[in-house]
Parts: C-alpha cells; structure tokens; sequence
C-alpha cells in the first residue's frame, strides 16, 4: 500500500496530499545509518545517512521524510522564493 503523506506547497502556505509510491522504502527512523532508503520526493537511491529531513513532505503529524540533497536543495529555492515575493 502506498505511504499517504502530505506535502507543503510554500507558495500557498498549505499541505497538499502526496503520496509515496509502494516500491519506495521511505523510513522515518532507522538505527543503521547504510540501510539503504529512497528519497521521499525523487526515489533516488542513498543510505539512511546520506538524508536529508525535508521541509516540505511530512508524515499527518508533521514528522519529516528523508530526501536525497538535490531535492533538499529544491525545497531551499522553493522556500526562497516564497520568501522574496512575501
């Protein structure tokens, strides 16, 4: 089954449904920094370790999923952006 979470959208200050597909191994906690994961926004392949909690894909309660650091560096443009056109 698929992970339902939710997303931010920095733009319109609000949380959008995401969903992370089934064959994503996406864990929130891990004591093995190599298990291997994928990125909650892309699927790229990394270590639990090489993560990066991301600003922007939550679980309901507001836990974060790990993303890869291109897509880490995406939601740091993205909240950027937001904030130059406040």
């Amino acid at each position: 089954m698929a992970i339902l979470a939710l997303k931010w959208d920095f733009a319109k200050h609000q949380y959008k449904p995401y969903t992370i597909p089934d064959e994503w191994h996406c864990p929130l906690v891990s004591d093995d920094m190599d298990e291997p994961i994928n990125c909650a926004s892309c699927g790229k392949e990394m270590t639990f370790g090489e993560g990066y909690t991301s600003r922007s894909i939550h679980t309901p309660s507001g836990f974060g999923y790990f993303v890869c650091e291109d897509c880490m560096e995406k939601e740091w443009q993205d909240r950027q952006a937001e904030r130059e056109e406040e």
